[in-house]
């Protein structure tokens, strides 16, 4: 499996602009979805439709088990899989923040 598969990372936006968020259904299945409006690397603005895969959750710095619990974690679904999401803050060597990303596949629930 290549190294970087079910890695990640996700990173402060400082263009974003939330400009609503809602649900819609879609075959009897409820979708939330918050409508984004930001720049794109070339400074174009476009505004995405990004629909939830799911409730993740901050651990406080007090709450955490050991050092290597995450920062941000839970279970989120893509594409009718279950997985577990963690998630650590980081900093680049350039110095930027980021939130580094894992996911481990779900067993589904009977």
């Amino acid at each position: 499996m290549d190294e970087k598969e079910m890695k990640g990372a996700l990173w402060p936006d400082n263009n974003a602009q939330i400009l609503y968020k809602g649900k819609f259904q879609v075959n009897g299945e409820t979708k939330y979805a918050t409508m984004i409006k930001t720049k794109t690397q070339n400074g174009n603005e476009i505004v995405e439709l990004c629909t939830s895969a799911g409730i993740v959750y901050q651990n406080r710095e007090e709450e955490k088990q050991n050092p290597k619990t995450p920062d941000v974690g839970g279970t989120i679904s893509i594409n009718g899989n279950l997985y577990k999401l963690g998630g650590w803050n980081n900093i680049a060597s350039n110095g930027t923040e980021y939130l580094g990303l894992s996911l481990e596949k779900k067993e589904q629930p009977f």
